[in-house]
């Protein structure tokens, strides 16, 4: 027994003093990190030495709850400027469809009011007549209108012009035909014959009131004078259905 004790205290005391000198080397070093007595004030103090946080982290309970507030806000702002963007593009909508409908409503307002093509009287209007050359009963398909030799010719209505002749032209002398398009659910055309010139081509777009020749007798003709013809869905018809001074 004594033989086994003379064996294990040499260990014993070996391992005594390891944890003496840990424990030592601990309490030195708390001491040395410890301000003074003077100093050291109440446990707090200590706490708050260099390297050491007394404010406690935020709870995280706490940051979901802002960090939630904060997308709600966020979505509510993206939201308000979705709102605005319809809005200002609805009004951008609603003001062009306005103005093009206003646009239309004139544009067929226009297109039911044909101008006086040129100063005049109608001397010979649309229908049956006894030929002024050819003195034989003949149909006349338009209405003539007296004026000066070179007065000016307007268009009657806007449109495109479809055929221009010079020459005899089978009687109709220096002509030209104007293309209105669809005008209260018909097609309408109008030629202007006995022309002594025009100014305008095939192709070209003219408005209401644009000069495109001048009065002459060109053609099968007595005198000057403006021969108007009107076509509905491509037959002659009476230009004065149409054509009001």
């Amino acid at each position: 027994m004594s033989s086994l004790w003379t064996d294990v205290s040499p260990a014993l005391a070996g391992a005594t003093a390891a944890v003496a000198l840990l424990l030592t080397a601990g309490i030195g070093a708390f001491i040395t990190a410890t301000p003074s007595h003077a100093n050291a004030g109440p446990l707090n103090q200590v706490l708050k030495a260099p390297g050491l946080d007394a404010t406690p982290a935020s709870d995280p309970s706490t940051l979901a709850a802002e960090r939630d507030d904060a997308l709600s806000a966020a979505a509510s702002q993206v939201e308000r400027e979705r709102a605005a963007w319809v809005l200002a593009n609805h009004h951008r909508w609603s003001s062009a469809a306005a103005k093009s409908i206003e646009t239309e409503a004139e544009r067929l307002r226009n297109l039911s009011t044909f101008q006086w093509p040129t100063e005049g009287e109608v001397g010979s209007g649309f229908g049956w007549r006894i030929h002024p050359i050819l003195r034989y009963r003949k149909f006349h398909d338009g209405a003539d209108i007296g004026g000066a030799c070179n007065n000016p010719i307007y268009a009657a209505q806007s449109g495109t012009v479809v055929r221009t002749g010079t020459g005899y032209s089978g009687g109709s002398g220096n002509n030209v035909r104007i293309d209105h398009g669809p005008i209260e659910g018909h097609n309408i055309q109008t030629g202007y014959l006995h022309m002594t010139r025009f100014i305008v081509k095939v192709g070209q777009r003219v408005d209401k009131g644009q000069l495109i020749g001048y009065v002459g007798s060109t053609g099968l003709s007595t005198a000057c004078h403006l021969h108007l013809s009107l076509y509905k869905d491509g037959v002659g018809s009476d230009p004065l259905e149409y054509v009001k001074k």
